[in-house]
């Protein structure tokens, strides 16, 4: 509904009048009822305090004529002689509300009461009984005041409400020689019977223990009730006899007023609230007569204010339902009395018209020089996917052509490092027969020239040993042959085997690291291979200092790394990577000087990394280099681990048949020792 400009008019009107006259209308009511409640607790705190002042005037004279006629009697005679009976009979006539007027002795019995008969019962029974427990005669013993007693009710009267006066009768001693006692009706005196509130008005008195003494209108309470706090509460919220003196409050349903006379008595009035807007209600009621016919009289404005925008504004959105770009309409007349704002809109609407007609035709030549353009696009695409496709075909042959010549190369390698050993072998060997020189019949000169062949045959299956390790590797053909090793024996033996070789030299080649240490599962040829060429390298680029071997552990003693320190030329820090590729070494400068092929530390990379492990170089502080071999405790298992998550990196890669076509393979064989005592003891050392 309020999607439509009619909607929204109708509901500013109902917003801008309204609302204005609800919140008039409701402030009005507020008020009249705030006039109520004021005038309303005026008049009931009024009431309360005249209804305590009247209860007051009526129990004051009564409680003074006790005290007045106690000294009337004679207490040096018989409490029941003629004297006193005269006085009590005197004290009933001049005050007839006194309900009984008695007389007991100083041990509580009754000795005199008047009147004799009383409404159906004979008082002059009670003669004779004992009263010594009632509140009159103990607390007119005790005090010497006249008192006033709680209510209660009296024997056989009904439902008669009593309170009684009690005055000690003493002699010129001051002892005790009878009490006095006049009591009165509640329920007949004078405030209850001559009832003078407003109407609806109920009330409820207490007596200064908290008593009901009389009550008028309300409900759940009864006479003699003790009404405390907690019932105060339950009926009202609050507890209006806590309450000073005169004080007004205000429940969720009625107004109460509690007063409390100067002998403690409270009165306790209420009215509901419903008896006090009783005479505003005429004035709401035509109040809100008046604001619904305003609120009628401006809708109905409202609706003809509408009808004479909405058929401009119904023939504008024709217009703009059946506008079209391609076609050329003007906008429909409209009435002279149509508002200026909807005029303007109209020529705002042909000027809009007219531009977008205008774009329609600008984007319709656009869009036809797009899809030719797209039509040249499209061929120059398929031509460039056409190229790509040839050219990737091109690329991916090369690529297999490569691979097969590497695969190739490093099989032809393998077979012909091997058949270039066997023979060099055999001059290797024939050599050393020769140099035993048994016959004695070689010369000097003819040793010497046997020593060089064995020097070099030995050198030259060095290098043929080198290349046949990287091309077994390179054709995937390594095996390693796993092992329990002991590696502090393996340092040991490594120097042992190399302390030839710094014979001459002022190099000290010694060992750093513990005693003793825990087995490791790994390739003990292999790991002597690489150990052989750290240690022989170090003392091959040092001249003099020392080459360190080291064995290094952590805080459980297993070996973590083993290292190979020396103070030799060092390596250039651009060529510590370097140096671990084939046919590389640290510079051209020591290739000449020191010789080699530059195979030795990429042979033992590939060795370390086919353990699970690695090799590290760095130079040191001073001079020199460091090489750290880490392994792991036991190769076989690490190298599954790895050879297990590259295997699955290949398969989601390539495919699992891709994945193990044509990789390179390691393969590692783990013994199965008998008891080996030799083994056993290096354990334990």
């Amino acid at each position: 509904m309020f999607r439509s400009l009619s909607g929204r008019i109708l509901a500013g009107f109902l917003l801008v009048a309204t609302v204005p006259v609800v919140a008039v209308a409701f402030w009005e009511d507020r008020a009249a009822r705030r006039l109520d409640i004021e005038t309303a607790s005026a008049q009931l705190r009024d009431e309360a305090q005249d209804f305590g002042e009247r209860l007051e005037r009526h129990l004051e004279p009564h409680r003074n004529a006790v005290s007045l006629a106690s000294h009337l009697f004679e207490v040096t005679e018989s409490l029941s002689g003629p004297t006193n009976l005269a006085a009590i009979r005197a004290l009933h006539a001049e005050y007839p509300e006194f309900r009984t007027v008695a007389l007991l002795d100083a041990a509580g019995t009754l000795r005199a009461v008047e009147p004799r008969e009383f409404g159906a019962g004979d008082t002059s029974a009670l003669v004779g009984q004992s009263f010594a427990k009632r509140e009159y005669f103990a607390r007119a013993v005790r005090d010497s005041v006249t008192v006033t007693t709680s209510v209660y009710r009296g024997r056989g009267l009904g439902d008669q409400v009593i309170v009684a006066f009690g005055r000690a009768l003493r002699d010129v001693n001051g002892q005790v020689r009878g009490v006095l006692q006049a009591s009165l009706n509640l329920t007949t005196l004078g405030p209850m019977r001559d009832r003078a509130l407003g109407a609806g008005t109920a009330y409820v008195i207490l007596d200064p223990s908290g008593v009901v003494a009389a009550q008028d209108g309300m409900t759940s309470i009864a006479p003699l009730d003790s009404l405390d706090e907690s019932r105060m509460r339950e009926r009202w919220g609050i507890a209006p006899a806590m309450a000073p003196s005169a004080t007004l409050v205000q429940s969720s349903d009625r107004m109460i007023a509690s007063v409390s006379t100067s002998a403690g008595w409270r009165v306790i009035v209420e009215r509901p609230l419903r008896d006090v807007f009783v005479a505003s209600t005429g004035r709401r009621v035509a109040a809100v007569r008046a604001a619904a016919l305003a609120v009628l009289l401006g809708f109905v404005i409202t609706l003809l204010l509408m009808r004479s925008v909405r058929g401009p504004l119904g023939r504008v959105m024709a217009w703009l339902r059946e506008f079209d770009v391609r076609v050329d309409r003007s906008p429909p007349e409209v009435p002279a009395n149509t508002p200026s704002e909807i005029r303007e809109v109209m020529s705002a609407m042909e000027v809009l018209g007219e531009r977008l007609r205008a774009s329609y035709e600008e984007v319709a030549r656009t869009l036809v020089e797009r899809e030719r353009l797209n039509t040249q696009l499209n061929g120059v695409l398929r031509e460039l996917d056409a190229r790509v496709a040839a050219r990737t075909a091109e690329l991916q042959e090369a690529l297999r052509r490569a691979e097969e010549a590497s695969v190739t190369k490093s099989r032809f390698l393998a077979n012909m490092s091997h058949e270039l050993r066997t023979p060099l072998n055999s001059v290797i060997g024939f050599s050393s027969v020769l140099m035993k020189n048994r016959a004695g019949r070689l010369t000097a000169s003819e040793l010497d020239l046997i020593e060089r062949i064995l020097s070099n045959g030995k050198h030259l299956l060095s290098l043929i040993n080198d290349i046949l390790d990287i091309s077994k590797i390179e054709a995937g053909r390594m095996v390693l042959d796993i092992d329990e090793v002991d590696m502090v024996a393996l340092a040991h033996e490594t120097i042992s085997q190399l302390e030839g070789q710094v014979a001459g030299k002022p190099v000290l080649l010694r060992y750093d690291g513990p005693a003793r240490a825990p087995l490791v599962k790994n390739d003990l040829g292999k790991l002597r291979q690489i150990l052989i060429n750290l240690v022989g390298n170090a003392i091959k680029f040092t001249d003099r200092g020392e080459v360190l071997v080291r064995v290094e552990t952590d805080s459980l003693g297993e070996v973590t790394a083993i290292g190979v320190h020396d103070t030799g030329v060092g390596i250039p820090r651009e060529r510590l990577e370097a140096i671990f590729l084939p046919f590389e070494q640290a510079d051209s400068s020591t290739s000449r000087r020191f010789g080699g092929t530059g195979l030795g530390l990429a042979i033992c990379r590939e060795i370390a990394t086919a353990h699970g492990g690695d090799i590290v170089a760095r130079n040191r502080d001073g001079g020199g280099a460091e090489f750290e071999l880490h392994l792991p405790l036991d190769a076989c298992a690490a190298q599954d681990d790895e050879h297990a998550q590259s295997m699955h990196a290949d398969m989601l890669a390539t495919g699992h048949e891709q994945a193990h076509e044509g990789a390179p393979q390691v393969y590692a064989r783990q013994h199965e020792h008998a008891p080996d005592p030799a083994r056993d003891l290096r354990r334990e050392r």
